[in-house]
């Protein structure tokens, strides 16, 4: 096995699509990257949305709960256990595909 792919970083992060221009009540969807080795795929939904001002609170609010790079939804939202439970699932699924790939041999890129 090329030891260049024994050591192949992997992430996922999750933004707001629309969350600039959205007013404090409306939800925008949660879109997710994948990031191999530095380069970023195409984003995709993640088919999940949430109000702006519960994605990564960061105690700007004091009846919100802040929250954390690991659930960025904050937990004063009422289905923040479930949103960030299937982010962190998205994520997990990831981090499998990616050593299933790697234990058969195969390239793993951004865009595979």
């Amino acid at each position: 096995m090329n030891s260049y792919y024994n050591k192949m970083i992997v992430n996922v992060n999750f933004f707001l699509r629309g969350k600039e221009s959205a007013t404090q009540g409306k939800s925008c969807a949660i879109y997710a990257v994948i990031e191999v080795d530095g380069k970023k795929s195409t984003p995709f939904s993640t088919k999940l949305k949430v109000p702006v001002q519960f994605w990564m609170a960061r105690g700007a609010n004091l009846k919100i709960r802040p929250a954390t790079t690991v659930h960025p939804v904050s937990e004063s939202y009422t289905y923040a256990g479930k949103v960030n439970d299937h982010l962190c699932r998205l994520r997990q699924y990831a981090d499998d595909a990616t050593r299933i790939l790697l234990a058969m041999d195969m390239t793993v890129t951004a865009e595979s």
